[in-house]
């Protein structure tokens, strides 16, 4: 007999050995909001044993807007600053002055929270926090690149090595419960859910820099690798630019069809009255 569990109820993934070990760890802002994987493991800027396995999560690939952050996992915060004022793009002074927060899991590894907004703490050192609980917002101190955004990294803090750790609000048949560049996912408390994939052609944020003029994107804006501009009363204003740049991306009006035979011939005078 055919079983229909899998057609009257959506059956979840099997959990492997990798999984098991972080089942604990769900994506870091409030549950049911979608953000952007800005990098994800192993590229760009995410390479040496401190960073391999980091995250950078922004609300849009051009949108370094602030977001609350949350505890991707419960623990008790072991470091808090929060003092940094907000940084330039990729100025390398401001290295070691991130606002950030560390909590501590318990069984030898933590969480690091980095480039956080000034003054934005909602814990302090010592303070027990459980899964989801607000930590700070989301900004661009100390040294970032591109868009702002929230730096995430799982650490053995022992050694201060950056772990391999999946999310269980990631899938994890597609994407191994790890998010991806160039992909979108939402928070969420129940099973995984599947991201949304953008553009295939996505900047690392080191090189988001050089398109910093065009706008964020919005819900239900066309997702090409130039976002359109904000339409007017979409939380966006329509400038001159991006009404130039509207023009110049139009299609070409088609081509009138040249005039028949028949329309270059002069028109007929109507018969004089009573001619025939």
């Amino acid at each position: 007999m055919v079983s229909l569990a899998g057609l009257l109820w959506p059956v979840p993934p099997q959990t492997t050995a990798v999984d098991a070990a972080g089942a604990g760890y769900r994506l870091p802002w409030e549950g049911g909001r979608r953000l952007f994987t800005l990098q994800a493991q192993q590229q760009g800027s995410h390479t040496g044993p401190s960073q391999q396995y980091a995250y950078d999560f922004s609300l849009g690939p051009f949108d370094g807007s602030p977001f609350t952050v949350v505890a991707a996992r419960a623990g008790t915060v072991r470091a808090v600053r929060q003092s940094s004022d907000p940084s330039p793009d990729c100025d390398l002074r401001y290295y070691q002055l991130a606002n950030l927060v560390l909590l501590d899991h318990g069984d030898g590894t933590g969480a690091m929270y980095s480039h956080l907004l000034k003054g934005s703490a909602l814990v302090v050192v010592g303070q027990k926090v459980a899964q989801g609980q607000p930590l700070a917002r989301s900004d661009h101190s100390g040294y970032w690149c591109g868009t702002g955004h929230l730096h995430f990294t799982v650490l053995d803090l022992s050694t201060w090595a950056s772990l391999d750790r999946p999310f269980a609000d990631v899938d994890a048949q597609r994407d191994g419960g790890r998010p991806r560049t160039g992909q979108w996912y939402t928070a969420d408390s129940g099973l995984p859910r599947t991201a949304q994939t953008m553009a295939p052609r996505v900047f690392l944020p080191f090189l988001g820099r050089l398109h910093r003029g065009y706008p964020p994107l919005h819900e239900g804006e066309p997702r090409g690798f130039f976002p359109a501009p904000p339409r007017a009363g979409a939380g966006g204003r329509t400038t001159a630019r991006n009404r130039r740049r509207r023009q110049r991306c139009a299609p070409a009006a088609a081509p009138s069809p040249p005039p028949s035979a028949r329309s270059r011939r002069p028109a007929l005078r109507p018969a004089a009255a009573g001619g025939g």
